[in-house]
């Protein structure tokens, strides 16, 4: 997560805890996340955090070591552009929203595409909401954790 974050102005909530999980993809979605929070959210004060929980309280088959990791990026939102909409994000996920005069003009969208292909190939579920002046992008899936180290005996 520290090379994510390094140079970016980002709230983190990050438990100490070590997951396995694809580290190429993760990056490719969470650079994208990220960047975006900063290159579409508020001009003057975006407000970027980046929070991960892990949790064993659903109910979907797992292992002992298994946990349901959510990861959720949020900012506060351009004042001057529109809300986020779920018709919005599925016309940019086909490839088909309009530009307009608030478009960002260093956004060709492929990357929100690229980070939802990548979250499908993990087996992870994907949204991007918007709820009043906050927007949420969050990822949830499953992951197993890493084996601790126990200390040698002395």
């Amino acid at each position: 997560v520290m090379d994510l974050t390094t140079g970016r102005n980002v709230q983190l909530e990050v438990p100490d805890q070590v997951v396995l999980l694809d580290e190429r993809l993760c990056h490719l979605i969470f650079d994208n996340a990220l960047s975006n929070a900063f290159k579409h959210g508020h001009p003057q004060n975006p407000e970027v955090r980046l929070s991960i929980t892990l949790s064993q309280e659903d109910h979907e088959t797992r292992t002992p070591d298994s946990v349901l990791l959510t990861a959720t990026v949020t900012n506060v939102a351009h004042p001057a552009r529109p809300t986020v909409t779920p018709e919005y994000i599925t016309k940019v996920l086909e490839g088909r929203a309009p530009l307009g005069p608030t478009t960002s003009a260093i956004s060709d969208r492929i990357g929100l595409q690229h980070s939802f292909l990548a979250g499908t190939t993990m087996g992870a579920n994907l949204s991007l909401t918007q709820a009043g002046g906050k927007v949420v992008f969050e990822m949830q899936f499953r992951v197993e954790l890493a084996a601790t180290r126990s200390s040698p005996s002395p």
